[in-house]
């Protein structure tokens, strides 16, 4: 089973992603956390460059996040199909920052990402909303990479595109949480849904 975080820089959904796994190997389930760019000796290099201090075309960052997403799934999501594979962050994220806030389309982003994703879709998708506002205020101190520099404009329309991945995408499992509360209640609100899902 394969099951996605996505949303907005600092909405929360690496430290959800991480407690998940907590939550499946307590429950003696076979489990793999991974992440996006990266994942793998080859993704992590394409990572350093994406976030790195590079100027690069919308069209050349949309091609390299594909990828280093073929490489995953190549080297870490095929060979580990039979278990629970958590992903911090997978195609959507390509969709919604390259294909909607850069506006190269999302449809055309996806297109790109087909060979990449050889038919590997999400099982279950979590995507974690905070406002622009909450994003900035828990960034303020961070060394920021150069995705995360981009200005307020920017984030709207990716949050923006997140929240539209269900009208998008109606065929597929896709559930949103609000990264607003507290991490206890934001965690109950996934367990919920992963009972949904999942057969515990």
């Amino acid at each position: 089973m394969l099951i996605t975080f996505e949303g907005i820089e600092s909405s929360g959904k690496s430290t959800l992603s991480k407690k998940l796994v907590e939550y499946f190997k307590i429950k003696n389930k076979d489990v793999i956390w991974n992440r996006e760019p990266g994942g793998t000796e080859l993704g992590e290099k394409i990572r350093e460059l994406l976030l790195g201090n590079y100027k690069i075309c919308h069209v050349s960052e949309a091609l390299l996040f594909a990828a280093s997403r073929a490489q995953l799934i190549e080297e870490i999501i095929k060979p580990n199909k039979d278990k629970i594979i958590i992903l911090d962050r997978f195609v959507d994220s390509s969709i919604v920052y390259q294909g909607y806030a850069r506006e190269l389309g999302w449809k055309e982003v996806f297109e790109i990402n087909k060979h990449a994703l050889d038919g590997i879709m999400p099982d279950l998708t979590i995507v974690v909303d905070v406002n622009v506002e909450t994003s900035f205020e828990r960034m303020k101190n961070k060394n920021k990479d150069r995705i995360e520099s981009e200005g307020r404009e920017f984030f709207e329309k990716a949050r923006e595109g997140f929240l539209k991945l269900k009208e998008w995408f109606p065929e597929r499992n896709i559930e949103y949480i609000s990264g607003e509360n507290t991490l206890d209640v934001e965690y109950n609100e996934l367990i919920a849904i992963i009972n949904k899902y999942v057969n515990i």
